[in-house]
């Protein structure tokens, strides 16, 4: 994937610890995800540079923890989405 950075860690080191989430299908359609982000990991320290930059914006939102850290979460994700896709072009 290159050395494309997303909250100042490396693509690959996000994208590696993104594939080792266990996903389990459901009967019902939906899934369960579950993975370990282990303290000091690459993810880890994106989530919390993510919740931050809520937090600068001032976006009502980041004022409760739990919306904060799920908002977080799909933004850094999301970034990894977008520079996967800006370095395979």
């Amino acid at each position: 994937m290159g050395e494309a950075l997303v909250f100042g860690e490396e693509l690959d080191d996000l994208a590696a610890e993104l594939r080792a989430m266990d996903v389990r299908r459901r009967p019902d359609g939906s899934a369960h995800v579950k993975f370990r982000l282990m303290p000091g990991s690459a993810f880890l320290r994106a989530l919390r540079l993510a919740e931050i930059e809520l937090l600068l914006d001032d976006d009502p939102r980041a004022r409760q923890k739990e919306t904060r850290q799920y908002d977080a979460f799909l933004m850094v994700v999301d970034r990894i989405g977008e520079a996967a896709r800006s370095s395979s072009t």
